[in-house]
Parts: C-alpha cells; structure tokens; sequence
C-alpha cells in the first residue's frame, strides 16, 4: 500500500516524515486520523493498554520514504518496502532489524513474510517482476513476449501466486492484468488489478 494505513493482525503503521512506526493497538476505540503540520499519523485501534511504536528504519538519510509502497505479513512481524525513486527492496524483523534486498520499487510479500515480490531491471531480461525470498535467492518472472511488466506486483497469502500488469511494446495504452502461477503466465483482462484473494484464484479489478 502507498502512503497509508495497513490493519492487519496487530495494527497500522505510522509516517512521520520519513520514519515509519509500526505500532500495537490500542483498546475500545475507531479509526483515528490526524493530519499534523509536520506529517502524517495513522493508526487504527483496538486498543492493548498502551500503543508501542518502534522505529523501522525506512526512510533514513532519504526523503523519498513519503511516497513508499509498504506490507506487511499476516501476524504483523514482518515489514516490507521500497521508495519510489529506483532504490532497494527493504526487509524489517524485530530481530534482524532492516535488510536490504534487490533494487526495486514497490514491494508485497505472503502471509508468513518468507516470500517478497517487486519489480525491478534485471541482467538480460530487463524490466521484470521478482520473486525474492527471505534467504536472498531471486525469481524472474518475465512478460510474455512482446509485453512488459508495468506497475508494482501483488502477491497471495500463499505465495503460490503473483498478479500484476504488462504493457504492449507496441501500443503502450494498451494493458493486462496477468497471473503468474504453477510456472504458467495468464493474461487475463485488460484493465487494473486492486487485490488478489489468498490463494490467488479470485482477482478483483475493474
């Protein structure tokens, strides 16, 4: 998700500047928004005595981090992104801190964290959706030919699928949500891509 809100198992994140948080909710009480002169703070509660926010790390030593793409797994203990200006796909632990991985722009990852997908150059290939696993090992997953990878990848809960768009090399207006799944490339429908279901069998777009 870009510059938002994500409510999870455990709560939502908060920007200030360009330091992300990830904090616990908090009890008994609805969405809350703030729009603060310095930034923006978002979190969503269900509210533990008192929220704790720890600093992840995004954002330090760039200003690009206001428009960053950012996950995170299903129990809330792992964190990914990347800016938006061609810098790294990041990786966020509490116990391994943050880890950087292939240059990229945007990130999603699976359920159990274990499983990244972006998009990014690649040797030979060129533009590419990239699968990057939790131990540093990488899968291209190439366009058909004659098409191009456009826009940031999506990912299910079960890793078993990646959904995204790709682009005619010869009539650039035209593009198609396309599934990669069981070593198989589907283009599917022209037109956008907002979510894919845990399984990855079921897409929604429009």
């Amino acid at each position: 998700m870009a510059g938002g809100c994500v409510d999870r198992s455990d709560g939502c994140f908060a920007f200030h500047r360009v330091t992300l948080y990830r904090g616990r909710p908090m009890k008994n009480a609805g969405p809350m928004q703030w729009a603060l002169p310095w930034g923006l703070l978002l979190f969503s509660t269900n509210l533990v005595p008192a929220a704790e926010f720890v600093p992840l790390g995004f954002g330090v030593g760039s200003t690009n981090w206001a428009h960053s793409y950012l996950n995170v797994s299903e129990d809330g203990s792992i964190v990914v992104g990347s800016n938006t200006m061609g810098g790294l796909l990041y990786r966020w632990t509490r116990d391994t801190g943050l880890r950087a991985y292939a240059e990229a722009g945007g990130g999603d990852v699976t359920g159990d964290g274990t499983t990244m997908v972006t998009s990014t150059l690649y040797p030979h290939l060129g533009r590419v959706f990239l699968k990057v696993y939790e131990d540093g090992g990488e899968e291209p997953l190439a366009a058909p030919a004659g098409y191009k990878p456009w826009g940031y990848p999506q990912i299910s809960q079960d890793g078993t699928t990646v959904v995204g768009r790709i682009e005619d090399l010869e009539d650039t207006a035209s593009r198609f949500v396309t599934r990669w799944k069981d070593e198989e490339v589907s283009v599917l429908h022209p037109g956008f891509l907002t979510a894919v279901s845990e399984t990855g069998d079921v897409l929604v777009g429009y």
